[in-house]
């Protein structure tokens, strides 16, 4: 992205975040995002947008299809995005808005990678362990399993890392012989 996208993408959502605190919406504003996002990924929708095999009316008519009625702020985007015809921008932007909620509340989603699946105890240790750390409260853990770590884990939040993973012990061992 270009830096005069960037800053517009940091404009949209600096925008939306600061217009969701001011209605006192910021945790409605975090869920729909979050929903959308999760639209997105599982949709492969950005690949949509930014195809050029579709016209501008038709990736309009997908973008409407997401307007709900207890996200008015998220539409308006959505409309805005639709006038612009700036559709590769709207899940950067939605992905900024969860980083600026973040820096707002100090409440922010955590990545978990494993090599084995999580038990529920396991995830609240973490969980506390985490929030004790880095003094931040956690949205969401999201379990992501990795075969290849052998076992250990990653942990990435706030835009920080702690790698426990036994396949970055083994590189750091190979590293030191």
């Amino acid at each position: 992205m270009d830096l005069k996208k960037d800053a517009l993408v940091h404009k949209y959502a600096q925008e939306l975040v600061q217009d969701a605190k001011f209605r006192d919406q910021l945790t409605v504003l975090y869920e729909n995002t979050s929903g959308l996002i999760d639209i997105f990924v599982e949709t492969k929708l950005d690949a949509v947008l930014g195809s050029d095999k579709f016209d501008s009316s038709e990736k309009a008519g997908l973008l409407r299809r997401l307007n709900r009625p207890e996200s008015p702020l998220l539409n308006t985007f959505l409309d805005t995005a639709i006038a612009e015809k700036e559709f590769g921008m709207i899940l950067p932007v939605l992905q900024e808005v969860l980083v600026k909620i973040g820096e707002e509340t100090q409440i922010f989603d955590m990545e978990v990678v494993v090599a084995q699946p999580l038990t529920q105890a396991q995830k609240e240790r973490i969980r506390k362990i985490v929030e004790t750390k880095f003094l931040i409260k956690t949205h969401h853990l999201i379990e992501t399993v990795d075969d290849s770590l052998i076992g250990g884990f990653i942990i990435k939040v706030n835009n920080q890392i702690i790698d426990a993973s036994v396949r970055t012990q083994i590189q750091d061992i190979k590293q030191k012989l």
